[in-house]
């Protein structure tokens, strides 16, 4: 078996330079060497983008990686996939990925680390032998993410239902049900379970442009207490409101008014990224008034950032629609016919 590994860098690659910083710099090629003997016959292929560490993905770092990712999957030459790259924006990455294979591909699973791999406590070696397995198991297909769950468990989850991470916990969580687990056992190989209550949308599509423009023509702007909206420049094209947990904002204040008819005579498509309990307050019935649509339930704001930078890029004609409508397993069946839907908020 031969797997591509492509290192882009962030925490897991990383060293402390000669001025003490952590730099992304490592090959980490021991611990490769190390899986190659666990399981006996995986050769891994090391390819690399210019190294970047998490915060410093853009357009550009995200066209390099898929162009690398694809010309391997174009070669015929590999069973499998694994991309190192960095914890704080692996949600976003990962989706971009997600979207362009989509879940018929050859099995590309995304990595990173809390640690640098070489740190005592590391997850590095763990998740890697964890993508190592994923692939090696040999049955499945498209875009995936690996988080340690414990020593002995890794959770496995879509590309495109990654949650961004938090300052705390250290995991990499799925916006939903988890697709899977690797498990370590005492002797033998990890071995994947898939989990029974995973569901998503059987499809080839694809979602994909033609490449990313270096800066994104989308706004994730965070909902606070009396807050003031800032005015969204000519470039953007649509805006994600980070409600509050419960999908909830302030309607009533004349800020977000003011906000809602900029973005209406700007014709920025605006949503909001959170539906909570799934209740309806009284504060979301004028979500219709002010022209705000809410993202599907159970859905990664991550995904759906790089979604709709996708299909603003494309200049798609029909946003809101292809926001709903299913995508790599970005939407979990449940909720793609959901009352809410399109008209959600409307």
């Amino acid at each position: 078996m031969n797997i591509f590994v492509l290192h882009c860098g962030g925490t897991i690659s990383c060293r402390i330079n000669g001025e003490g910083y952590l730099t992304p710099s490592s090959d980490m090629k021991k611990m490769f060497s190390e899986i190659s003997k666990e399981f006996g016959d995986i050769t891994f292929t090391h390819g690399k983008v210019r190294l970047f560490l998490s915060e410093y993905l853009n357009g550009c770092k995200l066209n390099s990686i898929i162009s690398a990712v694809k010309n391997a999957v174009d070669s015929g030459s590999y069973d499998g996939i694994t991309i190192t790259l960095g914890s704080d924006t692996e949600a976003y990455a990962a989706a971009a990925i997600g979207y362009f294979f989509g879940n018929n591909s050859i099995p590309i699973v995304t990595v990173s680390s809390d640690l640098p791999a070489e740190f005592p406590g590391s997850t590095a070696l763990l998740h890697l032998r964890a993508a190592a397995a994923l692939i090696y198991c040999g049955n499945l297909r498209g875009v995936y993410s690996v988080s340690a769950d414990s020593d002995k468990s890794v959770r496995v989850n879509r590309a495109t239902r990654l949650i961004r991470r938090l300052k705390n916990p250290d995991g990499v969580f799925s916006a939903g049900q988890e697709y899977g687990k690797i498990s370590f056992p005492e002797s033998g190989l990890p071995f994947f379970s898939k989990n029974p209550l995973y569901c998503e949308t059987e499809s080839d599509a694809v979602l994909r442009c033609p490449e990313f423009g270096v800066n994104s023509p989308v706004m994730h702007i965070t909902v606070t207490p009396g807050m003031i909206y800032p005015r969204p420049p000519s470039s953007v094209k649509s805006v994600i409101l980070g409600a509050y947990h419960s999908g909830t904002l302030d309607t009533e204040s004349r800020k977000t008014e003011k906000f809602a008819k900029l973005c209406k005579k700007k014709n920025i498509t605006v949503f909001t990224d959170s539906t909570g309990t799934g209740s309806d307050y009284l504060s979301t019935k004028k979500f219709s008034q002010l022209g705000f649509f809410r993202l599907p339930p159970d859905v990664s704001a991550a995904a759906f950032y790089m979604k709709l930078w996708i299909l603003a890029e494309r200049k798609d004609p029909e946003t809101v629609r292809q926001v709903y409508t299913s995508y790599a397993g970005d939407i979990p069946p449940i909720n793609i016919t959901d009352q809410g839907g399109e008209n959600n908020g409307r």
